[in-house]
């Protein structure tokens, strides 16, 4: 039985309600905690719109921000934000660039790392 939801753009986990940076827009759960996609405020471009949370709702970490697809690797150059997260057919947790770059999210720290386009199901 989950433990966690999100109703109206909060995140409830056992029962309690989570303090999140924007409305929760999406709630992954991967290999025993809560990825929460949340909405970009106002069209600000931050690019740091992925949470995780443990199941008793403590903040794991916040993602690093995706750098603006045409200038990957160039980090005075501003950055993107994520439009989507999922898992890919190998058990990857992978974060959507707006702009149509793929990250492979490290679950352990929010660290990100570029990946040709994964295959899902």
């Amino acid at each position: 039985m989950k433990n966690y939801q999100s109703e109206d753009g909060v995140l409830w986990i056992s029962d309690n309600e989570i303090k999140t940076a924007s409305p929760v827009q999406k709630i992954i759960e991967h290999h025993g905690v809560l990825v929460v996609l949340l909405e970009t405020r106002q069209g600000i471009f931050d690019g740091n719109n992925v949470e995780c949370f443990d199941l008793e709702g403590k903040k794991l970490w916040t993602i690093e921000a995706p750098q603006y697809g045409p200038h990957l690797g160039d980090p005075s150059l501003p950055k993107s934000t994520y439009g989507n997260i999922l898992k890919d057919i190998h058990g990857r947790l992978i974060g959507a660039s707006v702009d149509g770059i793929y990250y492979v999210v490290n679950i352990e720290d929010g660290t990100v790392e570029v990946t040709p386009y994964p295959d899902f199901e």
